[in-house]
C-alpha cells in the first residue's frame, strides 16, 4: 500500500512544531513516525519533531540554505523578514525558497518511508516460507475473506487453517501474511513452524532435521524473531523471556503464524500461552485437526480446488516443469485426474511430476491400485499418522464413506449405512466428529441440515493404500437412498 506524502501535510508538521500533542500530526500515519514513537518518543510531538529534524538533516547536504530558511522560520519561528536580513536575500526570494524548500523537504520524507517500507516487508518477508507457485489459484476469495478478520479490531484473536494434508494451508497462510507485510500496523511479524516433513515434487517425503516444536521451543524462536536486537547477547531464563514477550505482544499488535499446529508435543499448553499474549496481537495457525471445542478461535477449513482451479494448477505447474503434453491437454482429457484426486494441490502436482515419466493412464491407475513408492509415499505423507490415530470405531466409520456418493449423505443415511455394518447411529455419530475434526471427512450445508463426504483423494486411499497397512476391512451394502 503506497503512502503518498504530500506538501500540505510537511507544511502543517513544521507549524506544529511548538505545540502540544492535543493537535496531533499530519504525519502520525508514516511508518518512519511509527517506528520513532516505538523508540521512546512517547508523546506525538516528539516522534513527529524528530521524523523532520532527520529530513532537515538529509536536506541540509544537499543545500543549507534551504535547510537553513526551514529552522529559522519554523523551529525558531523567526519572521521572513529577519531571515532575509539574516541571509542577505530579498523577502520575496525567502518565501519562494521556502516553498522550494518544502517541495524538497516532502520528497526526501517520501524516499526514507518508502525506504523504511522496504526494509520492512524484505525483513518480514525473510522469515515465511518461499512461495513456489508463480500463480495461486482458488485462493482470491478466502485471502479477502480472512484478511478481513486479521485487520478487523478485536476478536477473533486466533484464527486456524485447517485441511488435511497437501491441500494448501501453509500456502494460504504465506499468500495472507504477504497480502498484509505492508501494513503499518503490525509492530512485527513472526513465523514459526513446526514442520517435521516434507513431500518433495519427486514423490519422496524428506525429514526436516528440527526437533518438536514444544512451547518452550515457541518461545526461543520467538525471541530471536522479534527481540534479538533489543536483548542483544544477554542471557535471560524462560521465564524472563515469557514475560518479555507477553509485554511487547500484548503492547503493540503483531501478526504470528505457528505452522503445523498438529506435530506439537503440548497443544494445550500452547493454546493457552498464545490466549496470554493475545490481543492486539494475532495469531495464525495452520493445522490438519480442527479443534472446533475451543471456542475463542476462528475456525478455517481450508477447502479443496474445484475443478476449473484444478486443471489451472495442472497446465500451470506443465507449462513450469516443460510438459508440453499435459499443457495443451484438454479438459476432457485432465478430467480423469480430477475424479481420481480431487483438488488436493500437492497430488495434483505429483500426477504432472510423475507424467514426465509415465503416461496419465498409468499414473492414474497406480494412485488407484495404490501401486509405486511414489505413490505409497503421497498416502503416506497425508493420511499415515491421522490414520494410526483413529480408534477401530473411527476407521469403520471412515471406510463406510466411500459408499456415500460426491454430494454426500445426511446422518440419517450414514446412520443407516452404518447399521448394515454392525455399528449404532451413536457409535457412528461419536466416530463422526473424530473423523470431521481430522479433517478425513467434510460436513457441509447450513444451520438445519449437514451433509457428509469425502475428498477424492480419501475415496481413492481407502479403496486400495488402506488394505496394505494390514488393517482388517469389511463391507457392507449401502441403504436405499430415500426418494
Amino acid at each position: 500500500m503506497g503512502i503518498d506524502i504530500t506538501q500540505k501535510m510537511i507544511h502543517d508538521a513544521l507549524n506544529l512544531w511548538h505545540q502540544g500533542d492535543t493537535h496531533g500530526s499530519s504525519l502520525q500515519h508514516l511508518l518512519i513516525w511509527k517506528l520513532h514513537h516505538q523508540d521512546g518518543l512517547n508523546n506525538v510531538r516528539q516522534a513527529t519533531n524528530q521524523l523532520l529534524l532527520d529530513a532537515l538533516a538529509a536536506l541540509a547536504n544537499e543545500d543549507p540554505t534551504a535547510q537553513r530558511i526551514l529552522e529559522l522560520r519554523f523551529l525558531r519561528e523567526e519572521s521572513g523578514q529577519h531571515i532575509a536580513n539574516v541571509l542577505h536575500l530579498a523577502e520575496g526570494t525567502i518565501w519562494r525558497k521556502q516553498r522550494e524548500a518544502i517541495a524538497r523537504l516532502t520528497e526526501i520524507i517520501q524516499a526514507q518511508e518508502e525506504q523504511a517500507q522496504r526494509e520492512r516487508t524484505d525483513r518480514f518477508a525473510s522469515r515465511l516460507p518461499l512461495l513456489m507457485e508463480a500463480t495461486l489459484f482458488g485462493i482470491e476469495h478466502h485471502l479477502a475473506q480472512l484478511a478481513q478478520h486479521v485487520i478487523e479490531d478485536g476478536a477473533p484473536w486466533i484464527i486456524a487453517l485447517e485441511g488435511i494434508g497437501g491441500i494448501g494451508k501453509t500456502t494460504l497462510a504465506t499468500a495472507l501474511i504477504r497480502t498484509l507485510l505492508r501494513d503499518p500496523r503490525w509492530h512485527d511479524i513472526a513465523w514459526v513452524t513446526a514442520r517435521q516433513q516434507i513431500f518433495n515434487g519427486g514423490g519422496a517425503i524428506k525429514p526436516i532435521a528440527r526437533p518438536a516444536l514444544t512451547t518452550e521451543a515457541l518461545i526461543d524462536e520467538l525471541v530471536e524473531q522479534l527481540l534479538r536486537q533489543e536483548i542483544g547477547t544477554s542471557e535471560l531464563t524462560m521465564e524472563q523471556k515469557r514475560a518479555m514477550l507477553q509485554h511487547r505482544l500484548r503492547e503493540h499488535p503483531h501478526l504470528i503464524v505457528v505452522d503445523n499446529l498438529e506435530t506439537l508435543l503440548d497443544i494445550e499448553a500452547l493454546l493457552s500461552t498464545l490466549r496470554a499474549w493475545a490481543g492486539p496481537t494475532k495469531f495464525i495457525l495452520t493445522s490438519r485437526v480442527s479443534r472446533f471445542h475451543e471456542t475463542d478461535i476462528f475456525h478455517f477449513t481450508v477447502p479443496e480446488l474445484c475443478e476449473t482451479d484444478a486443471l489451472a494448477l495442472i497446465r500451470s505447474e506443465s507449462k513450469i516443469r516443460n510438459n508440453v503434453a499435459m499443457a495443451a491437454a484438454s479438459d476432457e482429457e485432465l478430467h480423469p485426474i480430477y475424479e481420481t484426486v480431487g483438488g488436493n494441490p500437492l497430488a495434483l502436482r505429483l500426477v504432472v511430476g510423475q507424467t514426465h515419466i509415465h503416461g496419465l493412464g498409468h499414473v492414474l491407475a497406480d494412485l488407484q491400485q495404490a501401486r509405486g513408492h511414489t505413490v505409497e509415499q503421497l498416502y503416506h505423507y497425508i493420511y499415515w499418522h491421522v490414520w494410526e490415530s483413529l480408534d477401530e470405531l473411527a476407521q469403520q466409520t471412515l471406510l463406510l464413506m466411500p459408499l456415500v456418493t460426491e454430494l454426500g449423505g445426511d446422518f440419517e443415511y450414514l446412520a443407516a449405512m452404518a447399521s448394515g455394518a454392525g455399528l449404532s447411529a451413536e457409535k457412528m455419530g461419536n466416530a463422526l466428529d473424530r473423523l470431521v475434526a481430522q479433517n478425513l471427512v467434510d460436513s457441509q450445508g447450513g444451520l438445519h441440515e449437514r451433509r457428509y463426504t469425502i475428498h477424492a483423494l480419501t475415496r481413492t486411499f481407502l479403496q486400495k493404500q488402506v488394505l496394505k497397512w494390514g488393517d482388517e476391512t469389511f463391507v457392507a451394502d449401502p441403504p436405499i437412498a430415500p426418494k
